[in-house]
């Protein structure tokens, strides 16, 4: 179940092909996205999503017009005992027929499969009038979902407004919108390691986005106390610089192996290695693959390590809408938990690809205080910005 639901989440941060693929290409050279990116905001104990947001308006001696103005929904990733909100925000105006009143409601319901039947979880409502016009009133509706266990599954969040007319018509309008949530383990504010920020192989510079190689584990010769030969064949082949060898391997790990845990790590291994080789398809599929697999063990450390270089390997890609996606899912995640490390280098990759190249200034301090080799990519981004 878990699978299928993490598997949702990864269909929609990516458009990208089947399969873990070895072709070396040229890497695509990042082209700046004017585009403003999600922040990180640590005061909601969890996720606050806007499902719709109701507009009704009395006019005068016209019809009442009522709009849902529903929002389509990415999956959530959601840490146990962290809320999330399922909220509408209306907004009403009365220009004259005071006596005209509404009703608003959000009703949530969850489920565990599509097989199975939506079951209620709460609702809440509220009526809505005036004793003079003209007149305007707005706010939000909120129903809170808390889930107290990892797991997996899906939510249906219900909007209705119903408007009543003074001279006695009534207009009802309802919709839904559906969604995965994908509950993880809480975790504990995650400490700074700059040695395991520092990239371990291969030439990275201005051409490339800042990944994150917090999970790269001592790369293949860090995993072979699994006891897999193929993973034996895939350190020595590392130390001896053949990639091509490395990646062959590790892929013919992933056959031998249906452990999470393993599987996990070799896809980010993986990842790292195509990008290095160009192979920007074949590292968003190992991306993908290591999310979900990291997923599967409600791991969100890891699983926000690696929707960072998901979200990198897009920028890369010039996939503006699957960018957008991965960093508003991973800056909702990051909410929820302190990475000091994870949120620099993400507001590294988001300034650029918003072209707010301000946002560069503090990664870079910290990148170079701390002697870290991502301050010289940083320095030439904003070199090349003002060429």
């Amino acid at each position: 179940m878990a699978t299928y639901l993490i598997a949702a989440v990864l269909f929609l941060l990516s458009l990208t092909g089947c399969g873990v693929q070895f072709e070396v290409s040229t890497p695509t050279v990042p082209t700046p996205t004017p585009r403003i990116f999600p922040g990180v905001d640590y005061s909601l104990g969890g996720v606050w999503r806007v499902q719709a947001s109701p507009r009704v308006v009395f006019p005068n001696g016209e019809n009442t017009q009522v709009q849902l103005f529903m929002q389509p929904q990415l999956p959530v990733l959601l840490l146990q005992d962290r809320q999330l909100y399922v909220v509408a925000d209306y907004d009403m105006t009365w220009f004259s027929t005071p006596q005209s009143s509404a009703q608003v409601r959000v009703r949530a319901f969850t489920r565990s499969t599509d097989d199975d039947v939506w079951q209620p979880y709460d609702t809440a409502e509220r009526d809505l009038n005036t004793t003079n016009a003209p007149a305007n009133t707005h706010d939000s509706l909120v129903v809170l979902l808390i889930f107290s266990e990892p797991t997996a599954l899906q939510v249906r969040a219900e909007i209705s407004v119903i408007a009543y007319d003074a001279d006695g018509s009534i207009i009802t309008n309802v919709d839904a919108t559906e969604f995965p949530v994908v509950v993880l383990e809480n975790t504990d504010e995650i400490e700074v390691n700059t040695d395991a920020m520092i990239p371990q192989f291969g030439e990275w510079n201005e051409n490339q986005m800042v990944f994150d190689w917090r999970d790269w584990r001592g790369g293949p010769c860090g995993l072979t106390d699994w006891g897999i030969d193929e993973l034996y064949t895939a350190c020595g082949a590392f130390e001896n610089g053949d990639y091509e060898t490395v990646l062959s391997s590790l892929a013919s790990t992933l056959d031998k192996s249906e452990e999470p845990e393993l599987r996990a790590a070799v896809f980010g291994q993986l990842g790292l290695l195509q990008i290095a080789a160009g192979d920007l398809d074949g590292a968003a599929n190992a991306f993908n693959q290591a999310i979900e697999s990291y997923g599967a063990t409600s791991r969100p450390f890891e699983v926000g390590v690696h929707l960072h270089n998901l979200a990198a390997t897009h920028i890369m890609h010039a996939d503006d809408a699957a960018t957008y996606s991965a960093l508003q899912i991973l800056q909702e995640l990051r909410g929820q938990f302190y990475d000091e490390a994870g949120n620099i280098l993400t507001q590294a990759i988001a300034g650029y690809y918003s072209g707010e190249l301000w946002r560069l200034d503090e990664p870079l301090y910290w990148f170079e205080e701390r002697g870290l080799p991502q301050a010289n990519i940083l320095q030439l981004w904003k070199i090349q910005a003002n060429q």
